[in-house]
C-alpha cells in the first residue's frame, strides 16, 4: 500500500483575501475623515499664511502714525501675494482696532471660508494683540483660529 502525504495547497485562499480586504476598508474608514480634516485645515493654515503679512503691515503703519482712520491695503502698504487657496485679503478699520479679512477657497469639505482677525492695540506698548476666528468647524480651523488670542 502506498503512503499517500498530505500535501498542503499553496497560495492563499478566497478566505485570506477577503480577510486582507474587509481589514484594509475598515482601516480606511477609520483613517480618511482624519485625513481630509487635517489637509483642509493644512490648506486653512496656508491661506493664513498671507494674514502675517498684513498684520505686519498695519502694525509698522500704526507705529509710524497711529491716528490713521479708514485702513485699508493701500494705506497700510499691503499688496498681498498670490495664493491658490486665497481669494482676498483686506485690512480694515482703523490703528487702534483694525481688521484683516482672510477668505479662504478652493479647501475641499469647506468651498469658502471667511477668516478675520481683529487687532486691539496693547496700551503699554506698541504691540498688538490679535485673535483669529472663522467661519468653519473647528476641525477645520488652525490652531491660532480656535480662540486663542497671538501677539505681533
Amino acid at each position: 500500500m502506498r503512503h499517500l502525504a498530505f500535501q498542503r495547497a499553496k497560495g492563499f485562499k478566497v478566505l485570506d483575501l477577503m480577510i486582507v480586504f474587509a481589514t484594509t476598508t475598515l482601516i480606511l474608514n477609520l483613517g480618511w475623515p482624519s485625513l481630509s480634516d487635517f489637509a483642509v485645515r493644512t490648506k486653512h493654515t496656508e491661506a493664513l499664511t498671507t494674514a502675517h503679512a498684513a498684520k505686519q503691515a498695519v502694525a509698522t503703519t500704526c507705529m509710524e502714525n497711529s491716528s490713521i482712520t479708514g485702513l485699508d491695503n493701500h494705506k497700510a502698504g499691503f499688496e498681498p501675494e498670490p495664493s491658490p487657496y486665497v481669494r482676498t485679503v483686506n485690512i480694515a478699520g482703523d490703528c487702534k482696532h483694525p481688521v484683516i479679512t482672510v477668505i479662504a477657497h478652493v479647501t475641499g469639505k469647506v468651498p469658502e471660508t471667511e477668516f478675520r482677525i481683529s487687532g486691539k492695540q496693547d496700551g503699554r506698548s506698541s504691540n498688538f494683540l490679535w485673535e483669529c476666528v472663522g467661519d468653519a468647524p473647528a476641525e477645520h480651523l488652525p490652531e491660532e483660529c480656535r480662540g486663542a488670542a497671538s501677539m505681533l
